[in-house]
């Protein structure tokens, strides 16, 4: 296993595999250095997190939700990723707590 991916959490499977997070590999960038347009979605101020080896340029935003229909893909409970096309064009939902990632871990 590629070690990168093994404390990797599967937050979604597919008919083609899972995709999910590393999900405390943080990094020396801030979001306002890396995404600064993710200001309406979380604190700029916040570390970005290195989700995993794949899409490495792509950002996931992981987000509590109040309401978690709002979420693009619940994981578990009122935890999902943040919606960033509808977030950033229509605001974003009531969100509590966010963890930007650079990347993801997948696998199939």
């Amino acid at each position: 296993m590629d070690w990168t991916l093994r404390r990797s959490r599967p937050s979604r499977e597919g008919g083609g595999g899972a995709l999910g997070i590393i999900p405390n590999r943080r990094s020396d960038a801030t979001v306002g250095d890396a995404v600064p347009q993710l200001a309406p979605v979380t604190d700029l101020t916040d570390p970005v997190f290195v989700g995993g080896p794949v899409n490495p340029e792509g950002v996931a935003v992981l987000a509590e939700f109040h309401d978690p229909d709002e979420a693009g893909v619940v994981v578990i409970e009122d935890i999902g990723f943040v919606a960033l096309d509808d977030a950033l064009e229509e605001g974003a939902p009531e969100l509590e707590r966010t963890r930007v990632f650079a990347g993801v871990a997948g696998w199939g």
